[in-house]
């Protein structure tokens, strides 16, 4: 018995590479995030209502996969087919420097919690020089506190309780 024959109709070739799937999935966000926003009331430009943010960048978001998806199914480069173990590394350790910050932030405040997302996020870079790293988090961390503290006026703390009190 021989091996069987795998189908390679231009529909399977297509789904076989990386960016028609990945547009595929930014298309189905961007539709859940549309229509869960369109639920929601609009208001205004002027004066948002909880839907309008949701509606618009899920709409981005579809016609960016949209995009990505039909370059993606035009293109005749293969994609690499399998995904090593190692390609998941920057994925975990972007989740956990989220998730960190999101633990981090109340207890230790915005500019602690932006320094460890960074430096969780970089730690399985092999080629990260500690001082690259070091300009990164203090440079995010500067982005981070202007946008949301300043910019957004969050009411959330830049530095632990134990420094402020």
């Amino acid at each position: 018995m021989g091996k069987p024959v795998l189908s390679t109709t231009p529909l399977t070739q297509a789904w076989r590479k990386q960016d028609v799937r990945a547009g595929l999935l930014f298309l189905a966000i961007g539709l859940t995030s549309a229509f869960e926003g369109g639920l929601l009331d609009q208001g205004t430009a002027s004066r948002m209502g909880p839907g309008y943010l949701p509606l618009r960048l899920g709409l981005a978001l579809s016609v960016l996969g949209l995009a990505i998806a039909w370059i993606g199914a035009l293109r005749g480069v293969a994609q690499p087919q399998g995904s090593s173990p190692v390609a998941f590394g920057p994925i975990l350790a972007a989740t956990a420097g989220l998730v960190l910050f999101g633990l981090v932030i109340e207890p230790a405040g915005l500019v602690a919690a932006s320094v460890l997302l960074v430096v969780t996020s970089r730690l399985v870079q092999r080629r990260g020089h500690a001082r690259e790293i070091v300009w990164l988090a203090l440079l995010l961390s500067a982005v981070v506190v202007l946008v949301f503290r300043y910019g957004l006026g969050l009411p959330v703390g830049l530095w632990p309780a134990f420094l402020t009190a």
